[in-house]
């Protein structure tokens, strides 16, 4: 019995000790065990057998590690998208955003799609323009000729920036270098050098654009006006009768022709060899009086180019 009585005492000091130096390591980490009776066995553990509770277990004189319950919370591992969450919430609330009116604390806020309905949005109103305007171009109106030349105008033509360069040159000393279409000149087709240049129609008047039509302009000229030649060259085609007018086109150097339609009679005929100012046709006589018109037209290149880029026609 005495012996018996002797190895438990042994084994209680060997437990003791084993709790003495967990103690003292669980003490320099900030973590206090269970409180333990006057024998040195915690309160919530017992001696069973050879094995013994405190927080994890003593089999065989070794003791097991704390449960990680007991670790404080920095020494536990922390998941990264909590972490990262409560970062993010941090700098929103430091930025002055805070998080979204009615939100729950942890709660991420959904996405309304409000990319997606302004682009919808967009596109709808894009479709309607584009059906006014088809439908606009399809009406054959005199009320609609006004919005179809101001519209086409629109498309064709380039912005007149020197009215905004005026002013920013008078009030910043100095055009915009971020604007480099400020301070350029417009590119002007060129014609051979030192080659004369004149109107086809004397004190005519343009009645309709390049830009409306993209082939060409016509020009409202009094009726039995003289119609010349733009340009020196060489006649290549004269088609047409009394009734629907003549056209004559005339090739020139540099891989460019003109066009010279609705005339009431011509002077000239294929292969003719004609110089700027050349009379080679008549406008024809109209019955009320009004002004004739005449269809002019220069290609370069096999090209439609705008005439007021090539001759002068004022």
């Amino acid at each position: 019995m005495a012996r018996v009585s002797g190895v438990k005492r042994r084994r209680a000091e060997r437990i003791r000790a084993i709790l003495e130096a967990n103690q003292s390591e669980t003490d320099a980490d900030g973590i206090r065990p269970a409180s333990v009776n006057p024998d040195g066995i915690p309160v919530t553990g017992g001696v069973t057998g050879d094995r013994v509770s405190v927080h994890g277990s003593v089999s065989g004189g070794r003791a097991s590690a704390p449960r990680p319950a007991a670790l404080p919370q920095d020494r536990a591992e922390r998941d990264p998208e909590t972490e990262w969450k409560q970062r993010s919430r941090e700098w929103l609330a430091a930025s002055g955003r805070g998080r979204a009116p009615g939100l729950i604390d942890g709660e991420e806020p959904r996405q309304r799609g409000g990319m997606i309905r302004s682009l919808m949005v967009r596109l709808a109103v894009a479709a309607v323009l584009f059906a006014a305007v088809w439908g606009l171009f399809r009406l054959d109106e005199p009320w609609a000729s006004a919005p179809q030349r101001l519209i086409a105008r629109a498309l064709t033509e380039d912005m007149d920036t020197r009215a905004a360069a005026e002013w920013y040159q008078r009030t910043f000393t100095g055009s915009p270098a971020f604007i480099p279409i400020f301070g350029q000149e417009g590119e002007r087709t060129e014609v051979g050098p030192g080659l004369p240049v004149a109107a086809p129609v004397a004190s005519g008047e343009i009645v309709r654009s390049f830009a409306e039509t993209l082939a060409g302009i016509e020009i409202a000229g009094k009726p039995g006006s003289i119609v010349t030649a733009a340009e020196t060259g060489r006649v290549t085609h004269v088609t047409g009768g009394e009734n629907e007018g003549y056209s004559v086109v005339i090739r020139h150097a540099g891989k460019r022709m003109t066009v010279y339609g609705r005339m009431k009679s011509v002077f000239v005929a294929p292969d003719d060899w004609v110089e700027a100012g050349d009379r080679i046709g008549v406008l024809p006589e109209t019955e009320d009086g009004s002004r004739s018109l005449l269809y002019f037209a220069v290609r370069v290149d096999g090209k439609y180019v705008d005439p007021a880029d090539v001759v002068p026609l004022d």
